[in-house]
């Protein structure tokens, strides 16, 4: 039997790591946030924007959220980019950034950023990450290391011949 096994051919599958070219759906679904941070102010106007692939989304923004409270704020904005026919090697490189902004009337102010790269997304099981609380950092703060909010989403990344979920 062990002879059979070996003079069998296995199927070749997609490399093991490896995205494929073709069309690609990027869900990202921004549920609600807490914990706000922002020096000098009592109360922000949340706005948050998601970048990928060369186009940038924004949610509605919220209405004087007091700084610090742990009482949530609800979005629940659903975000869909489609980038079509996008090379692997393109696709594996590309990340997806969300940012909190406070909304100001002449220019915005940073409150918190993260950033996924694609494939820790596209490798997870069934390419989704569901209900996960980022902690957000403002890299144009004075600390770095300071936690400035939270944001709970999900984000999906469905490629070619892919589920969706």
């Amino acid at each position: 039997m062990a002879e059979e096994a070996k003079g069998e051919e296995q199927p070749a599958g997609p490399a093991v790591g490896s995205m494929k070219t073709g069309d690609y759906m990027i869900h990202v679904y921004i549920m609600s946030g807490k914990n706000w941070k922002s020096a000098g102010n009592v109360t922000i106007n949340p706005l948050i924007t998601v970048e990928t692939c060369g186009e940038k989304k924004y949610t509605a923004s919220k209405d004087e959220v007091p700084c610090g409270s742990t009482a949530m704020n609800h979005w629940k904005e659903h975000m869909f980019f489609e980038p079509r026919n996008i090379h692997a090697s393109k696709i594996e490189m590309e990340t997806i950034t969300i940012k909190v902004m406070n909304k100001g009337l002449f220019r915005d102010e940073m409150i918190g950023t993260y950033e996924f790269d694609m494939t820790t997304v596209y490798f997870k099981d069934k390419h989704v990450i569901q209900h996960q609380w980022l902690a957000l950092f403002n890299p144009e703060g004075e600390d770095f290391s300071e936690i400035t909010g939270n944001l709970k989403i999900s984000i999906a990344v469905q490629g070619p011949g892919d589920e969706q979920v």
